[in-house]
């Protein structure tokens, strides 16, 4: 079936829908897989999946009164299903241990003489930008790969790897005038 096919489909399916709930069986079996496509592209971490499919759905079923019937059905439901990956990545990035509390356990197993040194290292890791900043967290204390942090990120492997050797030499540099 053509995409053009689909967003036909799609346009009737949420027509009857504004009108009636009879069809939201046959429409959610129409465009599943679109759904869990796109969302499954936008998320980072990707065991997530089944979830944002199944909230970007209520929210297709929750606000298919506000859809227009002149505007492409196909579209408002890849950007609700888009919109629901987003939200599920900022729910877990905020999740994640921030560098203050790393860094607080890590001066708290250090002995005494070294926690100076641990403190020199979460300034020099605070005064990196936020993208360096989780790669080097991800990479130094939680162990990642450099795959595990792509797919995480949802950045290129490439990126992730330039970015880490970037943080790494501001850090170096850092540290040395301290």
């Amino acid at each position: 079936m053509c995409k053009l096919d689909i967003r036909k489909r799609v346009c009737k399916y949420l027509k009857r829908l504004k009108r009636s709930d009879d069809c939201f069986d046959e429409f959610y079996n129409a465009v599943y897989f679109y759904v869990q496509g796109i969302v499954y592209n936008n998320l980072f971490d990707k065991s997530y999946v089944d979830d944002a499919v199944l909230n970007a759905f209520c929210k297709i079923r929750a606000n298919i009164g506000m859809f227009d019937e002149t505007k492409n059905g196909f579209a408002w439901i890849c950007k609700i299903a888009q919109n629901e990956a987003r939200r599920i990545n900022a729910a877990q990035s905020a999740r994640t241990l921030s560098i203050d509390e790393i860094a607080c356990v890590d001066e708290l197993r250090a002995p005494p003489s070294d926690r100076e040194l641990v403190c020199d290292v979460k300034a020099a890791i605070d005064k990196l930008d936020q993208p360096f900043k989780r790669i080097v967290v991800c990479r130094i204390y939680y162990c990642m790969t450099y795959k595990e942090i792509a797919d995480k990120l949802g950045l290129r492997l490439t990126t992730v790897y330039y970015n880490y050797k970037k943080a790494l030499k501001f850090l170096r540099t850092f540290l040395t005038d301290c």
